[in-house]
């Protein structure tokens, strides 16, 4: 009996470093309120900061994340919610959701979109072909009553957390598509109070959460980045004169000249700018704090204080006065801290490395 007690403990005990080793080799998310998405067996769950599998690896979605402290997961091809004990708190009954935005979620049923609260209860009807979450108090939503446009593209406005629509179904997408856009796209969504919009009969316009619109520039171009961050971030927005880049404030007003070959998103008072082909990070008076020696192909910005950079081909990081904290050493990286941790990818390895460079986790 002893010897078959040990050969069990054994046995789980290699089960478990196989499993361990297997979830390193397949993917594993960057960590978010103190947990991170892994695969097992081709199936997703979260790890801790030790490792430690603590929501199994039974869902079917890669991308588990906590929002407002519940996380999305799909069970038999049916979305439902977790919280952080792994307890489904609303059952796998939804052909697709969103993440919860100021209590409320985004929920699909019968290829119709509307909005349930934390316990489930339906606080917006499913009346919608298109739908986003809400920010700043207000959601793109499109009913398809208003027609598509040439395109195939829904014709959007905006309800409020009643569903009561305060900007009419007529704003065109900023960059057409050819098709409806799928959930969670931030080109329809308030930020710092505003959105960026373009209808067919007036271009471009800044509205508010007031209901109050203004008439954009038509020499600005907001080009490429629209359609993959947010619109206003810290209270200015990247805009596009003659192919250099600057940024705007919310009155519409060039706050930071366009000289720049490319630019970035401000992130914790900085943003990252270009310049014959390298990048380098400006604060908010435009004033170039941190040169730019730092190489392209990815975005960088700041993160609890760091910023993942490239040099001579490798990956490092730096602080706010161009100090480098993080040697530049590593084959690849995800670019940003977040829990105090940073994924980083050396010679075919993935593993973590807190602010110091030290190994945090999967060290050995």
């Amino acid at each position: 009996m002893k010897k078959y007690i040990l050969g069990f403990c054994v046995t789980i005990l290699s089960i478990n470093i196989a499993n361990c080793q297997t979830i390193w080799d397949n993917y594993v998310g960057s960590f978010n309120d103190g947990l991170a998405s892994v695969e097992l067996n081709g199936k997703y769950g979260l790890i801790d900061k030790t490792g430690k599998i603590v929501i199994p690896c039974v869902y079917e979605n890669y991308n588990i994340e906590f929002s407002e402290g519940l996380a999305a997961v799909k069970i038999n091809g049916k979305f439902g919610f977790i919280d952080k004990a792994g307890k489904l708190s609303i059952p796998c009954i939804y052909d697709g959701v969103g993440s919860f935005s100021e209590g409320l979620a985004l929920v699909l049923s019968k290829n119709l979109w509307g909005y349930i609260d934390k316990n489930n209860k339906l606080a917006i009807p499913f009346q919608y072909h298109e739908a986003y979450a809400f920010s700043d108090g207000l959601a793109a939503v499109s009913s398809g009553k208003a027609g598509l446009t040439k395109n195939g593209d829904f014709l959007y406005g905006f309800i409020d957390k009643k569903g009561q629509l305060i900007y009419p179904e007529k704003f065109v997408a900023i960059i057409p598509s050819g098709k409806a856009y799928n959930n969670g796209t931030n080109m329809t969504s308030f930020h710092d109070s505003v959105c960026i919009v373009t209808d067919n009969l007036n271009g471009l316009q800044l509205i508010n959460i007031k209901g109050e619109m203004k008439k954009i520039n038509k020499q600005y171009d907001f080009g490429y980045t629209l359609g993959y961050v947010n619109q206003f971030s810290e209270g200015l927005a990247i805009v596009n004169i003659n192919g250099k880049y600057g940024f705007i404030d919310r009155n519409l007003n060039v706050a930071i000249p366009c000289v720049f070959d490319r630019a970035e998103h401000f992130s914790e008072g900085f943003a990252a700018v270009q310049i014959n082909g390298k990048y380098g990070f400006i604060d908010k008076t435009g004033k170039l704090q941190i040169a730019c020696i730092y190489e392209g192909g990815y975005y960088p910005r700041f993160s609890e204080g760091l910023a993942c950079v490239k040099n001579n081909g490798k990956y490092g990081a730096i602080n706010k006065e161009g100090v480098t904290i993080i040697p530049f050493e590593y084959d690849y990286s995800d670019f940003y801290f977040s829990d105090g941790m940073a994924k980083v990818f050396l010679n075919g390895k993935k593993y973590f490395i807190d602010t110091n460079n030290k190994c945090v986790l999967n060290c050995d």
